[in-house]
């Protein structure tokens, strides 16, 4: 690890969220680039399957940043939080992420049951004219709009899908299904490694010297990374693990934790999440880009 270089292993996660939390899921895929550039792909599962599911790769991750007496970045593929909206509509506190988490997992217990089945039961919730009616009384069903973006998304130089639209056409219809099934599971990370992990922007913009997970959007970086051997989804994952590594190694990656954006924007985004790459207008190279190592929202050339 050099004097520039933040951490010393970059971890890619292409996020599925198809299927129970146990099943084997070949959507799922994991990446690892070390210090020198070298990459392993990983399939962190106890079954016999060979594909990964969602709870033995937490488990993984947690091992792994345990395990390192060195920093590693964990990029993974879905958002960390919900828009301002959904705050605002169920009078959750805005900042204080680990609460949103909790009330999530309540609500919302993809840890333990897949996705489709809640989604299916929180559809019948509100078809019931009855009990939609004591909505804004009792809460006990969470429910987005899938008009409703957040911040990141909306600058996005890549066409956004919502993190509640669950009707789109398969392809962006992940995003809606890979967050409802990962969020619990980073609240488990979270309680089990405590201050040993920086959850980013959550836990602020600035890097404490520890490993760090942050949540990513393999397709700004999979069409500019050579393809290596393996399937579309460990592309995804390795276009992550070494755009990390090379931002790192051209000592931007520090700047890339801070994207430049306005204080009241901050504070969305500590709130919302933030995609790590994606710049504000108050970036001081926004026309800057190494290897496609950095997206602002404007058209650019690449340049060194």
């Amino acid at each position: 690890m050099g004097n520039k270089e933040m951490f010393c292993r970059y971890i890619g996660v292409d996020y599925s969220g198809a299927g129970k939390p146990t099943w084997s899921t070949p959507g799922l895929a994991v990446c690892a680039v070390d210090a020198d550039g070298t990459h392993d792909f990983h399939s962190p599962t106890t079954t016999k399957a060979g594909h990964s599911n969602r709870r033995d790769l937490t488990e993984w991750l947690v091992k792994q940043i345990e395990k390192t007496e060195v920093p590693i970045l964990v990029g993974i593929d879905h958002a960390f939080s919900f828009p301002i909206k959904y705050f605002e509509k169920y009078g959750l506190p805005q900042g204080e992420w680990h609460r949103f988490l909790a009330d999530f997992r309540c609500r919302w217990p993809t840890h333990k049951q897949e996705v489709k089945s809640l989604k299916e039961s929180h559809e019948k919730w509100w078809q019931d004219d009855n009990r939609r009616a004591k909505q804004d009384r009792k809460y006990d069903h969470r429910w987005g709009r899938p008009e409703w973006f957040r911040l990141t998304e909306e600058c996005s130089p890549i066409a956004p899908a919502s993190v509640f639209d669950f009707d789109r056409i398969p392809k962006q219809s992940q995003v809606a299904t890979q967050t409802h099934a990962g969020l619990p599971w980073l609240l488990h990370m979270r309680e089990k490694l405590g201050d040993a992990v920086h959850f980013w922007p959550f836990d602020g913009w600035d890097i404490p010297h520890k490993s760090v997970i942050a949540e990513v959007y393999p397709s700004l970086w999979s069409g500019r990374i050579k393809q290596v051997d393996g399937s579309r989804d460990q592309h995804s994952a390795y276009s992550v693990a070494r755009w990390m590594w090379e931002t790192d190694q051209a000592g931007l990656l520090r700047r890339c934790f801070r994207p430049g954006l306005p204080p009241e924007q901050c504070d969305v985004a500590q709130t919302e999440g933030w995609i790590l790459g994606l710049v504000g207008p108050n970036w001081t190279d926004s026309g800057w880009l190494l290897r496609g190592c950095v997206v602002n929202q404007a058209p650019t050339t690449l340049q060194k």
